[in-house]
């Protein structure tokens, strides 16, 4: 095994650790959002008290905000939250398929790369959409709403990144399976 591929596949078992935490911390915010939605309903700001911290005091740094905002605040979470399960899910699931193939460079991992730049665009367009129109409709409703901002931790650059190294990646398992075919099944990259 080369230098370049040994290194390859430490930064390939570093980012699978790093999307395996992500997801898990995903996990923990979504639970969060889902929790704090029905107990802030039914039992108001109070019941969840940490050290003088309430949910709506950790949310909102305005406390003259609208309820409104709160819960607005939490579905956003809750979609982001989302979001990141499904992609880091699918990412620690790629650099698993890596890891074990002992290379980037193989066609079913290339597939499966460009799957995930894909994906990442896709998913992340979809959820600021979403949370675009839910700010959207609240703002119309409730215009006491002030500018509530988010953002995806994901990106569409980050996806489009994941695509165009899913062509190179194809490129070095085209050029491997032709020096295999040259020099005797011997792997090169």
């Amino acid at each position: 095994m080369s230098k370049s591929l040994k290194t390859i596949q430490i930064v390939c078992k570093i980012a699978k650790i790093v999307s395996t935490v992500l997801f898990v911390l995903a996990v923990i915010g979504a639970a969060g959002c889902a929790i704090s939605i029905p107990i802030n309903a039914l039992f108001g700001d109070t019941i969840l008290k940490i050290g003088g911290t309430t949910i709506r005091s950790a949310i909102l740094k305005d406390p003259n905000y609208p309820e409104a905002a709160l819960y607005l605040n939490l579905a956003i979470g809750l979609v982001i939250c989302g979001t990141e399960i499904f992609l880091m899910h699918k990412a620690k699931r790629y650099f698993t398929h890596e890891l074990e193939a002992g290379t980037p460079f193989t066609l079913p991992g290339a597939k499966e790369l460009r799957r995930l730049g894909i994906l990442n665009m896709a998913v992340s367009l979809g959820a600021a959409i979403v949370c675009g129109i839910a700010v959207g409709i609240c703002k119309a409703v409730i215009p006491e709403i002030s500018e509530i901002n988010f953002s995806l931790p994901t990106s569409i650059g980050f996806g489009l990144a994941l695509l165009l190294l899913s062509f190179v990646c194809e490129h070095g398992a085209e050029l491997n399976a032709v020096i295999n075919e040259n020099n005797g099944n011997q792997t090169v990259l």
